[in-house]
């Protein structure tokens, strides 16, 4: 059987100023993941797991080591792992300082690999709505 999911020394270290030493997150984790296994990623607040998760999806990049997923290099094929991937939140990832429409905007900015704006057709009044309601209003939506 085939790895889904190979780390490979994946190492997160972030600064933190002059005169202080870096601040070490993720400490060179190795772990791996068969295609159709149910794996379950479990460790007290502060173990790592959301920055693990955000460099496996290409959130933040890792400091070193390595990581494959679904046969794809994490450090040289990012854009088709994204397209094969998909990570269900256990909270929003909506910001509570922008309107329902600049959240939109927000995720299709960062969904798109050229920066373009996704082109989304709305009804004009729901458009007017979001464009100045709270962030709450896409809970409906999504």
């Amino acid at each position: 059987m085939n790895n889904a999911v190979l780390v490979e020394g994946l190492t997160k270290t972030y600064p933190l100023g002059k005169g202080q030493p870096p601040l070490t997150t993720v400490d060179g984790i190795d772990f791996g993941v068969q295609e159709g296994e149910v794996f379950g990623f479990l460790g007290p607040n502060g173990a790592g797991k959301t920055t693990t998760m955000r460099m496996l999806t290409g959130l933040s990049r890792p400091t070193s080591g390595r990581a494959t997923l679904l046969g794809l290099e994490l450090a040289r094929d990012l854009p088709g792992i994204k397209k094969r991937i998909g990570v269900v939140p256990e909270s929003s990832n909506l910001y509570d300082e922008l309107t329902a429409f600049d959240n939109l905007v927000s995720a299709a900015l960062r969904q798109t690999a050229d920066g373009a704006v996704i082109g989304c057709t709305y009804h004009r009044q729901a458009l007017h709505q979001l464009r100045a309601g709270p962030f709450r209003l896409l809970w409906g939506w999504c």
